[in-house]
C-alpha cells in the first residue's frame, strides 16, 4: 500500500516520474505546433531536463537519512541507496550538460531523447532501492527498453539502427537468462525478498542436496545476466558494436550510468545477503575479472576508432571493479565504489574531450571518429592536449593521478585475501595496458602529418567540464578525502 509516509520518503522519485509524464505530454503537444520547430523544442526539453535533475537532487538532499522498507517491503530506502543515488544524479547532470551541445551540432532533433533518458534514470532509482526479485526484474526491463530505443534513436544512421537491433537481441537474451535464474531461485526456496534469502541460509541448508544445486544454478544465471549489463567478459562482445553505432551522447550514457547501478545490485544481493555461499559467487566474479582484464587489455590494441577503443578500455576497468567485489569485504565494496567514481570521472573527461573536437568543414562541422584524428593536437590546441594527457595517464594507472590510487587500493584488497598469482597477473596486464595509452600520447604530440587538422572553437560548457574533471583526477590522489562523503554515506548504517 502506498501511504502518505511512503510518499514523503520517495518524494524525489514521485517528482521525477510526475515531471517525466508532464514533459512527455508537453513534447507531444508542442511537436505538432506551427510555432515551435524541432530544434527549439529539443533545446527547451533539454533545459527542462536540467532543471528537473537539479530539483530532484535537492529533494534527495533534504530527504531523511534512515533505513526503512517501503511499499510492502518491495523497496529499501537505506544509506547504500542514498549514496549511489547522489553519484547517479551528479553523473546524469554532467551528461545533460555535455549532451546539450552535442544534439545541436548533430541536429539530433528528437525530443524523446531527453524523455527516454529520464525514464532510464527513474528505472535506475528503482534498481538501487529494489529489495525483491520482482521489483528488480521490472526495473531492469524498464531501463533496458529505454536503452534499446536510445541506441537506435538516430533514424538517419544505419549504424544507429543496427546498434539498436543488436542491443535489443542481446538485451532480450540477457533478460531471459535473468528471468530463468529468478524462476529457479523462487522454485528452490519459495522466497523473493533479499532479506528472506539471507535468513533462509542462516539455517542448516548448506548441505549437498538437489535443492542447493538448483539454488547455485540460479545464482549463476543471475550473475551472468548482471555481467551482461556491464559488458564484463566473457559477455562483452556486444559493447564495441553498440558503442560505435549509437549516437555519441547515448554512448556516453551507456558507458557510465549502468556501471554504478549494477555494481550496487551486486553489492546488495550478493555481498549483503548471500555471504553463506561466498566461495561460489567469488569464483564466478574472479573468472570474469581475469577475462575482463585480459580481453580489455589486448582488445584495445587493434582498435582504430575511439568509441571501440573506449569500449575495450571500459571492459578492462570493469575487471578491476569485479576484483574488488570478489574480496567480499566491506572495504572491498567501498573500494569498488571508489573505483567506479574515478572511472566515471575519467570516462566523462575523455568523452567531453572527444565531443569538443569537431572538424571545421566548408558546409559545417563533423565529429572525429578515429584515434588518428587527434594527431598533433599538442601544437594546435595545447590545453586540450594537456587534458588528454592527464586522463590517459590516469586510465593507465600512472602516479600521481587518481586512476593510479584506485588501482592500488584494489590490489591491496586482493592482497588481503592472498590471491598472489592474480595480483601478479593484474600488475602485468596493467603494465601492458599502459602501452596503448602512451601510443595515443605519441599521436597527440609526435605524430607526423602532411595536412594539419582544423577544428572548430571548443564549446564553453565542454571546455569547463573537461578541464574541471581533469583537475579532479589530479586532486583526488593528493587528497582523496573529498570522496569520503558519497562512499561513507553508503556504508554508515549498513554493516555486513
Amino acid at each position: 500500500m502506498f501511504t502518505t509516509f511512503d510518499f514523503f520518503i520517495l518524494s524525489s522519485e514521485v517528482f521525477l516520474l510526475s515531471a517525466i509524464l508532464i514533459i512527455l505530454v508537453f513534447g507531444v503537444l508542442i511537436s505538432s505546433s506551427v510555432w515551435f520547430g524541432c530544434p527549439v523544442l529539443n533545446l527547451i526539453l533539454g533545459k527542462l531536463t536540467l532543471y528537473i535533475i537539479v530539483i530532484t537532487f535537492f529533494l534527495t538532499w533534504n530527504g531523511p537519512n534512515i533505513n526503512i522498507s517501503l511499499l510492502n517491503d518491495l523497496f529499501l530506502y537505506d544509506s547504500l541507496f542514498l549514496g549511489i543515488k547522489y553519484i547517479v544524479l551528479v553523473s546524469f547532470l554532467i551528461w545533460v550538460l555535455a549532451s546539450l551541445d552535442y544534439v545541436q551540432n548533430e541536429n539530433l532533433n528528437i525530443f524523446e531523447y531527453w524523455i527516454l533518458s529520464l525514464f532510464s534514470l527513474f528505472a535506475m532509482f528503482c534498481l538501487l532501492a529494489a529489495s525483491d526479485i520482482l521489483t528488480l526484474y521490472m526495473a531492469i526491463e524498464l531501463q533496458s527498453l529505454s536503452f534499446y530505443i536510445l541506441a537506435s534513436l538516430n533514424r538517419t544512421s544505419e549504424f544507429s539502427t543496427e546498434a539498436g537491433l543488436k542491443y535489443f537481441i542481446i538485451g532480450a537474451f540477457s533478460s531471459i537468462i535473468l528471468l530463468f535464474g529468478f524462476s529457479l531461485l523462487y522454485g528452490s526456496t519459495g522466497l523473493t525478498h533479499f532479506e528472506d534469502l539471507n535468513k533462509f541460509f542462516l539455517k542448516e541448508f548448506l548441505v549437498d542436496s538437489p535443492t542447493l544445486s538448483i539454488f547455485l544454478m540460479s545464482l549463476t544465471f543471475i550473475l551472468v545476466s548482471l555481467l551482461f549489463k556491464i559488458s564484463a567478459a566473457p559477455f562483452h562482445m556486444w559493447s564495441p558494436d553498440i558503442y560505435e553505432g549509437a549516437p555519441t551522447g547515448v554512448t556516453l550514457f551507456f558507458a557510465i550510468m549502468p556501471k554504478v547501478v549494477v555494481t550496487c545490485i551486486i553489492i546488495r544481493l550478493f555481498s549483503y545477503n548471500l555471504q553463506d555461499v561466498f566461495p561460489f559467487w567469488q569464483s564466478l566474479l574472479l573468472f570474469s575479472a581475469i577475462l575482463s582484464l585480459t580481453i580489455g587489455t589486448f582488445g584495445a590494441f587493434v582498435q582504430t576508432k575511439w568509441k571501440r577503443f573506449l569500449a575495450f578500455s571500459s571492459i578492462n576497468h570493469q575487471g578491476f571493479i569485479l576484483l574488488s567485489l570478489a574480496t567480499g569485504s566491506l572495504i572491498g565494496n567501498e573500494v569498488a565504489l571508489y573505483y567506479t567514481i574515478i572511472y566515471i570521472i575519467m570516462t566523462l573527461t575523455l568523452f567531453t574531450l572527444f565531443l569538443s573536437l569537431r572538424f571545421k568543414l566548408n558546409y559545417g562541422s563533423s565529429q572525429i571518429r578515429y584515434l588518428k584524428d587527434i594527431c598533433m593536437l599538442g601544437k594546435t590546441n595545447p590545453s586540450i592536449a594537456l587534458c588528454f594527457m592527464l586522463v590517459l595517464f590516469s586510465m593507465g594507472g600512472v602516479p600521481p593521478l587518481a586512476g593510479f590510487l584506485a588501482k592500488v587500493l584494489v590490489i591491496l584488497e586482493v592482497v588481503k585475501v592472498n590471491l598472489l598469482a592474480l595480483i601478479v597477473l593484474t600488475v602485468l596486464l596493467s603494465s601492458i595496458a599502459c602501452f596503448y595509452y602512451l601510443r595515443l600520447l605519441k599521436t597527440l604530440y609526435f605524430q607526423d602529418v602532411t595536412k594539419w587538422p582544423v577544428f572548430k572553437p571548443v564549446n564553453k560548457n565542454l571546455a569547463l567540464l573537461s578541464s574541471g574533471s581533469s583537475i579532479l583526477l589530479l586532486y583526488f590522489c593528493v587528497d582523496p578525502s573529498i570522496l569520503q562523503f558519497p562512499i561513507k554515506v553508503c556504508f554508515t548504517l549498513l554493516k555486513i
